[in-house]
């Protein structure tokens, strides 16, 4: 069993001066920590959409991230039963730094070779939009953000009740790779001061087999076998739940669970892999006018059980403690002050 243990401190001090200060911005990319909007920043950023996702149909995260420019599938690590890995950039996958809602998720890449588990977090229905930045921004999110920051943001709540459910049925031509999804989300105001949302999805994709040179330790040789597994199969069941609290006019306090579980299976093996998520975080928001303060506090939680040519297990936890104040005072200014922990 691996345990995790991270423990930094970023302190922010930006200051830039803009005209559109006093303006009414389209879109501010909040993963910049900048009150700028896309068409202003200066590094590279893209802003994938819940419409630009609906029309791609793509079933999980690392299918809409590979089809933005910049961001291809990484070489390296896809040697195990068809996982793939992203990259931004050509940088390794371990430094892609991914978010939920600014709280980061468990990079399982960094530590257990050839995973992908960190992708299967969110399910696509539940996502308003992606936010990347590709490029170095250690400065402020540390050394997991050397080649980039993916930051996905759920869906928010609304004033009318809302609700949509999803189902979608694949068949392949091959052998094996069948899969389905079916997946639902609901929110809206319970009070004038309380709303929701609430996401619940399962997919499931058959295991496909086909012919694979895979290592004989008797021989200590690579031998043919025609019935290998090429991609595992998975089955995957998640479910979330966001609540927000608007205490007065100008504080509030949002909070979120989310919860699930990844059973993975090659064609010997209906069960050697079982993954289970757990993500929790607090955060608090209060505007004072020209100057804001956010308080957060969340937790991070993955563990597996492997049971193939050896069993072991592991278990990666992220604490995160951060504050942070928007300074908008100062004519033409603004100002970030942080801390992370």
């Amino acid at each position: 069993m691996y345990k995790q243990s991270i423990f930094a401190i970023t302190a922010l001090a930006m200051l830039t001066t803009s005209s559109l200060a006093a303006n009414k911005l389209d879109e501010v990319i909040v993963t910049a920590k900048s009150n700028k909007s896309i068409q202003d920043l200066a590094g590279a950023v893209t802003v994938i959409t819940a419409e630009d996702i609906k029309k791609l149909n793509a079933s999980n995260i690392k299918d809409i991230l590979v089809r933005t420019s910049g961001i291809i599938e990484s070489v390296n690590s896809n040697s195990s039963y068809g996982r793939k890995n992203i990259s931004i950039r050509g940088s390794e996958s371990k430094h892609v730094l991914i978010m939920v809602n600014g709280q980061r998720v468990n990079n399982t890449d960094k530590y257990i070779g050839h995973s992908d588990f960190q992708y299967s977090w969110i399910p696509t229905n539940l996502i308003e939009r992606i936010e990347v930045i590709k490029g170095p921004k250690s400065s402020i999110y540390g050394s997991a953000a050397i080649g980039g920051v993916i930051n996905i943001i759920t869906k928010d709540m609304k004033d009318k009740p809302f609700g949509e459910l999803d189902i979608q049925i694949g068949k392949s031509a091959g052998s094996g790779g069948d899969g389905k999804k079916i997946s639902g989300n609901a929110g809206g105001k319970i009070t004038d001061k309380l709303s929701f949302v609430v996401s619940a999805s399962k997919e499931e994709i058959n295991v496909t087999s086909g012919n694979r040179q895979e290592f004989n330790f008797a021989t200590s040789s690579y031998v043919d076998n025609p019935n290998a597994t090429t991609v595992e199969g998975t089955d995957n069941k998640n479910a979330y739940l966001k609540l927000n609290y608007d205490i007065d006019d100008s504080q509030s306090i949002f909070a979120s669970l989310n919860v699930g579980e990844e059973i993975r299976s090659l064609t010997t093996n209906p069960e050697y892999y079982v993954i289970k998520r757990k993500m929790y975080d607090i955060v608090y928001n209060k505007d004072f006018g020209d100057i804001s303060l956010d308080l957060a506090y969340g937790v991070s939680d993955s563990s597996s059980e492997f049971d193939g040519f050896s069993t072991y297990s592991h278990e990666l936890v992220d604490t995160t403690i951060r504050g942070e104040l928007e300074i908008s005072a100062i004519k033409n200014n603004y100002i970030i002050v942080g801390a992370e922990t």
